[in-house]
């Protein structure tokens, strides 16, 4: 018998497709954050994620629980009314996959789920807070690197066209399936 758990574990593991349409929600593999070197075109910036920290048990478990909006809050980070405005759902699960961050979203918002069902918003972008004075910027070839320290707060992670740690991989939102391959299955009563 499949519960919501076990159908986290198994989107996670590769063994259920994403999404998977389960008791009125959608469940989508989502990537919370990638590690090493991205360029951050907004601010005409590189930056550094450590993977010691980022595929860490902790940020599997900092991952877990996290808002899903659409787009980022015009401040950054997340308020009451940002979060009554773009929240559209959760993440359940925090896992690594390969060398990324990831996390199952449980998507509540009916319009949410057809803007990812038709790729409109196939990707993600985290919102990550750092102590005030960590962390360092070094020069390269008249460019900045922020070498970012352990995150003092992931505040959110926001559904987008396209976000920066997906570089040349596949999006941010695995949409593997369009129908629930859930059919056949005994749901937990």
């Amino acid at each position: 018998m499949i519960n919501e758990l076990t159908l986290v574990e198994r989107i996670a593991d590769g063994t259920l497709a994403s999404p998977q349409e389960f008791l009125g929600s959608w469940y989508w593999a989502i990537l919370s954050s990638g590690v090493g070197c991205a360029w951050r075109e907004s601010i005409q910036e590189y930056c550094w994620r450590e993977p010691e920290i980022w595929l860490s048990l902790e940020m599997c478990a900092r991952a877990t629980g996290l808002p899903v909006l659409i787009e980022h809050p015009e401040k950054g980070v997340l308020n009451s009314p940002e979060f009554a405005a773009r929240c559209v759902g959760v993440t359940v699960y925090g896992y690594v996959r390969g060398d990324e961050l990831w996390a199952i979203a449980r998507i509540l918002d009916s319009g949410a789920n057809s803007i990812l069902t038709a790729g409109a918003y196939e990707d993600t972008s985290p919102a990550v807070t750092f102590a005030p004075g960590t962390g360092a910027r070094i020069d390269i070839d008249g460019k900045s690197l922020l070498i970012e320290p352990k995150p003092m707060l992931l505040d959110h992670i926001c559904l987008c066209a396209l976000g920066v740690w997906t570089r040349d991989g596949a999006p941010g939102v695995e949409n593997t399936s369009t129908e629930s391959t859930l059919e056949n299955e005994k749901v937990a009563a």
